[in-house]
């Protein structure tokens, strides 16, 4: 008698198993975990800042440290509001080197992630640490072959604890007695504490979704950069949202109008510009034929 209810029992077990849908075994399956899915697209587009002594406010290297911010960080992700990236992907030109945005399947893995509960994984899964450098890289080192040239430091500043923001101006002797080629500038403040408090932006596109919080740099890829014939006019507009919508907006009642201060109306629009001889320019838009083609 007893083997007969264990049989009917485990029979049951079985049709019961067999009766579940299969989305919802695979979808147990498929939840990602930190160490083998969420852990490399951390590296690969949040480390750069959420990393101890970094300039975000928490570390998102380990699973322990990432773990207590899963809800928040489906959010942000989710809505696109991290990493840092507003280009407006529907206008113009959307191929850039350091584009540090998410891809759809990075949003869904994080989302699945946290969705299914946020576990860890495997340990052995987990990625090599990065070995990120400290804050004396110079990013184009890389490209050119070395450290610059030439090094201009301003004179130190420091911003008081409760103050406004100041639109600071330094002029800084160069050094140079006679014309030099550039190719290249690199800017960047000397200190951690000193890119806290620090920001300047370049605008080469649409930026649909400014966030004020963070200021980027798009540039180019290789082959993306338009190709402007002499003659051509750039116009370039700027607006301001100051509606009640704006969630950055802390009154809609208040004027607000051009000036340098960020409490101003402070639009800009920097271009950077690499002038061509007529030989060169031609020679340009047919290597890109060629690599079109």
């Amino acid at each position: 008698m007893l083997s007969r209810s264990l049989g009917a029992a485990a029979v049951a077990a079985v049709v019961a198993l067999a009766l579940l849908p299969g989305s919802a075994i695979a979808a147990q399956d498929n939840v990602p975990t930190f160490t083998k899915d969420v852990a490399p697209i951390f590296q690969a587009k949040c480390e750069a800042c959420h990393r101890v002594n970094s300039i975000a406010p928490m570390s998102l290297v380990t699973y322990e440290e990432s773990r207590p911010w899963a809800r928040s960080i489906r959010d942000r992700v989710s809505t696109r509001q991290m990493p840092p990236w507003h280009i407006d992907r529907t206008v113009g030109i959307s191929d850039f080197r350091n584009d540090r945005s998410l891809t759809d399947a990075d949003i869904d893995t994080i989302v699945r992630w946290v969705d299914g509960g946020a576990p860890r994984g495997n340990p052995e899964d987990m990625p090599a640490p990065v070995e990120w450098p400290d804050a004396s890289k110079w990013y184009f080192a890389e490209r050119f072959g070395g450290p610059p040239d030439l090094v201009v430091k301003s004179e130190p500043y420091t911003m008081p604890a409760e103050a406004n923001d100041a639109w600071w101006k330094p002029v800084t002797e160069t050094g140079l007695t006679e014309p030099r080629w550039v190719r290249a500038i690199e800017l960047r403040p000397a200190t951690t504490a000193g890119r806290r408090m620090t920001h300047h932006a370049i605008a080469l596109s649409h930026v649909g979704d400014f966030n004020f919080n963070w200021h980027n740099a798009y540039v180019y890829a290789d082959g993306a950069a338009p190709l402007l014939p002499r003659g051509t006019i750039l116009k370039l507009t700027a607006w301001h949202d100051n509606t009640a919508a704006n969630r950055a907006n802390p009154d809609p009642d208040v004027w607000v109008g051009y000036g340098d201060r960020t409490v101003d109306e402070m639009a800009h629009a920097w271009v950077n510009v690499t002038y061509f001889t007529d030989e060169d320019y031609e020679a340009e838009v047919a290597a890109r034929d060629a690599n079109d083609n």
